[in-house]
């Protein structure tokens, strides 16, 4: 078990299936040693930080704090991983239970911002293929662009190598939006907030 794993799971001992693919994305960061203690705790990234570049960043004792406390059911359903952008946006793993889900399963990658949510990912492969893409930030409006940053593409070569090695697909120059998201509709729910339309 990589050190992010286990100071994950002392965070949310309730959270038991973290998918392999993404259990062996960070034994790969870890094994490079692109993890380092921050002041704020670990923190873990699919290149060497001293680059300068931005990206998402893993960190093990994120929460929901001003979205979800603990008694919340969302907050089982719900388990932050990394900063997503500067703006205090939180990728987390949403287990989207009974939501009706195209793709067929069940586990998707979402980010938290700004008092809304999206998908990013429909499945932990496809988010370790999105990180590999080398996103600055995962902002809503920049799904679906392509990477135009040459400093960020090449700071996550190395991940997208071995990402394409474990796959066996292309990592994309862009990720696409994705079609038919529910997790605004769930999130606006468990918010208690009208539904849109």
């Amino acid at each position: 078990m990589t050190r992010f794993a286990h100071e994950l799971a002392a965070e949310r001992p309730d959270w038991t299936a973290i998918p392999e693919i993404l259990q062996r994305a960070w034994q790969w960061m870890e094994d490079r040693g692109f993890g380092e203690d921050a002041p704020a705790g670990y923190c873990l990234t699919p290149y060497d930080g001293e680059d300068g570049v931005m990206g998402p960043v893993f960190a093990p004792n994120l929460t929901l704090e001003g979205w979800f406390d603990t008694s919340h059911p969302a907050h089982a359903a719900l388990l932050p991983v990394a900063e997503a952008s500067g703006d205090g946006g939180i990728l987390a793993l949403w287990d989207a239970g009974g939501v009706e889900d195209p793709s067929g399963g069940t586990l998707r990658a979402v980010v938290l911002s700004d008092g809304s949510g999206f998908t990013v990912a429909d499945s932990a492969r496809d988010l370790v293929r999105l990180l590999a893409v080398g996103y600055d930030e995962l902002q809503e409006f920049t799904l679906g662009l392509e990477r135009e940053d040459d400093e960020a593409r090449e700071a996550v070569a190395d991940f997208r190598a071995w990402v394409e090695d474990v796959t066996g697909e292309r990592v994309p120059d862009e990720l696409p939006e994705v079609d038919a998201d529910p997790f605004p509709a769930w999130l606006s729910q468990q918010l208690g907030e009208p539904s849109a339309g």
